[in-house]
């Protein structure tokens, strides 16, 4: 047990960060997904945006 927590302490910090590297690419991916994948606007989205 005693080593478990050497290790813990150790390495936690790393640990942590690469998770989180990780977790934040994923959320960048699906928005630069959204950006730059968007689908064409439907012809009575422009018209409802045109009477306005």
């Amino acid at each position: 047990m005693k080593k478990f927590k050497e290790f813990f302490k150790k390495y936690a910090c790393n640990v942590s960060a690469i998770l989180l590297t990780g977790v934040l690419a994923g959320v960048a991916t699906r928005g630069c997904y959204f950006v730059y994948y968007q689908p064409e606007v439907p012809e009575n989205l422009k018209n409802f945006s045109k009477n306005k």
